[in-house]
């Protein structure tokens, strides 16, 4: 016969052990393929952005060929994806778009001055609103620029391989928003 003590430790690790394996099921939510604007690009990694063991957003790297050479990826003139999906509910737009400012600035190594209209415009995606489980896909084009989808819905266009290098690089440069994630953005 259980007891209140075994009963509520019962509770307790079903509580942990789902806390658990739904952050492994929203490491799955991505497609090993995305096929954007007439591309087929193929999942190359993908992994939570975490805060303080919270995670606020998964994100997946789209290529049209797998690689882990980061500063590849960033230069590179060819078609790639970013797809980010919100996780949480303290993810707000300002919150997303400081994030993005700051990630932006470290990207570029301070310098974001050449970039400084693209990077406004792109913030302005973010004043439409941020909730949970919204879903973000920055996608280069190349000669086109970076289109930004809100859920399936086309936001905005940035255009310029500049813009999407700074932007790619919030996650593959030097100065990454999180060294793990980007080591799993890279398949490593």
């Amino acid at each position: 016969m259980l007891n209140k003590i075994n009963i509520a430790l019962i509770k307790a690790l079903t509580l942990s052990l789902t806390v658990f394996f739904s952050s492994a099921i929203f490491a799955g939510d991505f497609e090993d393929q995305l096929n954007m604007d007439g591309q087929t690009l193929t999942l190359n990694g993908e992994g939570p952005r975490k805060k303080a063991f919270l995670t606020i957003y998964d994100t997946a790297l789209y290529l049209t060929e797998k690689s882990s050479d980061a500063v590849a990826i960033i230069a590179a003139d060819h078609p790639m994806a970013i797809s980010m999906i919100i996780r949480s509910k303290l993810a707000s737009a300002k919150r997303i778009s400081d994030a993005f400012s700051e990630g932006l600035e470290k990207s570029t190594g301070g310098n974001v001055a050449p970039i400084e209209a693209e990077t406004n415009a792109f913030l302005e995606v973010f004043k439409l609103g941020v909730v949970k489980n919204d879903l973000f896909q920055f996608v280069y084009v190349p000669k086109m620029g970076t289109k930004i989808y809100k859920n399936d819905e086309i936001a905005a266009t940035i255009e310029g391989l500049t813009f999407k290098q700074a932007l790619f690089g919030i996650w593959l440069s030097d100065a990454p928003v999180a060294d793990k994630l980007k080591r799993q953005l890279l398949g490593q």
